[in-house]
């Protein structure tokens, strides 16, 4: 399985789209909603982090972890506490502790990082 971005695009809304990459059947697409000053954590251009079948959230948080700067990793570690400033979905569901790091990634699943910094 694989999870690949293609040409990040900064919109309007400040949201990234992150372009969707089929290998193997498997599909991921991920959204990430974040404020500008955030905005240099996500690379721009063609990247891709390789996951294996039955991957779980926490994998692709590992993966992408070591792509993007040592502050994502600190935002997913804020996960933990009890009002997080930031939010993660994965096929709508959000993850609100440890536990729900183990939520599988599945063929077509989505996956929204979104960081909610001063009331959001």
């Amino acid at each position: 399985m694989y999870f690949r971005c293609i040409n990040l695009i900064k919109t309007i809304d400040e949201k990234v789209n992150f372009a969707n990459f089929e290998k193997g059947g498997v599909f991921l697409k991920v959204t990430v909603s974040c404020r500008p000053h955030f905005w240099e954590w996500f690379p721009r251009g063609d990247w891709c982090v390789e996951l294996k079948d039955g991957a779980t959230f926490r994998d692709l948080v590992e993966a992408l972890a070591l792509k993007l700067p040592p502050e994502f990793l600190v935002r997913m570690n804020e996960l933990k506490q009890e009002k997080p400033p930031f939010v993660a979905l994965v096929d709508g569901r959000s993850i609100k502790g440890l536990e729900d790091f183990d939520t599988p990634l599945k063929q077509g699943s989505q996956v929204t990082f979104t960081l909610m910094l001063g009331g959001g």
